[in-house]
């Protein structure tokens, strides 16, 4: 595989393709991966590392807040906020 390289992302062509998204020409914005669990934190890290150990993020539920966010115009809190609400069975799992 090899990444096909797109012009670079900019707010006026994330702009151009809010109105039209037909015309976007240039690449996603990045997001930084953040790593959260290694080793040690793993086994010194308390209810915090369990919690992580537990967690589990489908791909539907990234999708279903990523849509509150694209589609309904929601904040990343808000959609997060909404996506508790309505999951409780989902994210009590996760609970040490």
């Amino acid at each position: 595989m090899v990444e096909v390289k797109l012009p670079a992302y900019t707010d006026a062509c994330a702009a151009k393709g809010e109105k039209d998204p037909e015309s976007i020409d240039c690449a996603y914005p990045t997001t930084p991966l953040r790593k959260y669990l290694n080793a040690d934190f793993a086994r010194e890290g308390g209810k915090a590392a369990a919690f992580l150990k537990k967690f589990r993020w489908t791909k539907e539920d990234q999708n279903e807040v990523a849509e509150m966010i694209a589609s309904d115009g929601l904040s990343a809190q808000d959609a997060a906020e909404k996506w508790v609400k309505e999951h409780p069975d989902v994210w009590r799992k996760w609970l040490p």
